[in-house]
């Protein structure tokens, strides 16, 4: 938490996010913060093309998706001073994380994070209380986790839902919404194979060999609200990885709408583990996808670091604790 209200902020924004309505709260926003005296730097256009950089501000507002949020994240990372070559995985060594908080707004399709936190302000709603939690500054100080080359602030997933995200990356043009989904869906249910992958955690094979959805998550949620992985805390250290057998469009169809309900973890067949190393292997490359993007191909490893995410959230908060369930392993 901190002692005193934000002077200055830079304010990242997506002006097609929320079906193109991005730049319009944008400028809400930017109206509602300089009315709390609040001295606001608008950039509305991709992060790494900002002329600054995160110091020098007392907060990063960020109007767009989980996808902008993860932009404007590793973009304030990354202009940390680095050694040419470093990832970041190796950036922990060095510093904790961020140091200046980030207020989202989510406009996105599914807004993950916005979910995770309980924004009140999604979509530019209720923006007094969004100055407000700016200026209380309560902040939750979210793990951060990391493959060889990007961030990971939500889901990691291997299988047909990163098939289908793959789909929608080779044709998507502008803003999306649910029902963009729907072709790149029947792309992929026509062409994925099911293929067996293989999960390690911590340097032990829990999976071997088998076809598989696995999803690797620092929160509950993924896509428009499924709990895959309901038990995950976003402030453990952990990583809690949910394995789901499917050799066919049939048993994927099931456990989506067992996942739609949380009722898949427990189910025999089903393997919930937690670790803070996990490494996904198959065959042949499979799509992967990080936060609801396409993210190249397995094999994947991804870890947990030490690195912290301070989100301002409009009330202190904390995030339950849950009992892992007698695994079913295969």
């Amino acid at each position: 938490m901190r002692t005193n209200s934000p002077q200055r902020v830079a304010m990242f924004a997506n002006p097609i996010s929320g079906s193109g309505r991005g730049a319009a709260v944008a400028r809400a926003v930017e109206r509602e913060l300089r009315r709390d005296g609040v001295e606001v730097v608008p950039h509305l256009a991709r992060p790494r093309e900002a002329p600054f950089g995160a110091d020098g501000f007392d907060a990063l507002v960020v109007v767009g998706g989980d996808g902008t949020l993860r932009d404007v994240v590793r973009w304030a990372m990354s202009s940390a001073p680095a050694t040419v070559g470093q990832t970041f995985l190796s950036v922990p060594e060095r510093t904790p994380g961020l140091q200046v908080p980030i207020l989202l707004v989510p406009m996105g399709t599914a807004n993950l994070m916005g979910q995770c936190l309980g924004l009140p302000w999604s979509h530019g709603a209720n923006l007094d209380a969004l100055a407000d939690a700016l200026r209380a500054g309560h902040t939750a100080q979210l793990d951060v986790a990391a493959t060889d080359d990007d961030l990971v602030l939500m889901v990691l997933g291997v299988g047909i839902d990163a098939a289908i995200v793959r789909a929608l990356h080779l044709v998507r043009s502008g803003p999306i919404s649910k029902a963009s989904y729907l072709l790149p869906s029947l792309r992929a249910a026509m062409e994925y194979d099911y293929p067996p992958l293989t999960v390690c955690v911590d340097g032990s094979a829990i999976w071997a060999d088998r076809p598989a959805m696995v999803f690797v998550g620092n929160v509950s949620q993924y896509g428009t609200g499924f709990p895959v992985c309901p038990l995950a805390r976003p402030d453990d250290g952990l990583l809690d990885v949910c394995i789901v057998p499917a050799d066919s469009l049939e048993e994927t169809v099931g456990w989506f709408l067992l996942a739609a309900g949380g009722a898949h973890v427990g189910c025999e067949g089903v393997l919930y583990a937690r670790g803070s190393r996990i490494v996904i292997d198959a065959p042949r490359s499979l799509p992967v996808q990080i936060d609801g993007e396409a993210a190249g191909f397995s094999p994947v490893s991804v870890s947990m670091t030490r690195m912290k995410l301070p989100m301002v959230v409009a009330s202190t908060i904390s995030f339950p604790s849950a009992t892992m369930p007698r695994p079913h392993m295969p």
